[in-house]
């Protein structure tokens, strides 16, 4: 089971305050499957200058705009594992 699969049976409002740390560890884990998996997302960490091993907070974790996902393919899995694709229903195109 994985630590999204976890959090989805967590009750948020059991949670200690010192235990709030699980979105930083998600978040984290996140970006350092992102980064394992995706190339060009591993260029944007890079040219940025970010390291994974220097995050040490929700803070150092990089805002990623989501233009950048519109107009690239930042994409972490093989196509053939992809079982869903979300579209904007925004009413407006700032491409």
């Amino acid at each position: 089971m994985n630590n999204s699969e976890n959090l989805s049976k967590l009750n948020p409002f059991d949670f200690k305050k010192n235990s709030k740390n699980i979105f930083f560890k998600l978040i984290k884990d996140l970006t350092v499957h992102h980064t394992k998996n995706s190339r060009e997302y591993k260029k944007l960490f890079k040219f940025f200058g970010y390291k994974i091993s220097k995050i040490k907070n929700i803070n150092q974790i990089p805002y990623i705009p989501v233009n950048l996902f519109k107009n690239n393919d930042l994409r972490s899995i093989k196509s053939k594992d992809i079982s869903k694709i979300l579209l904007s229903s925004g009413t407006s195109d700032n491409s």
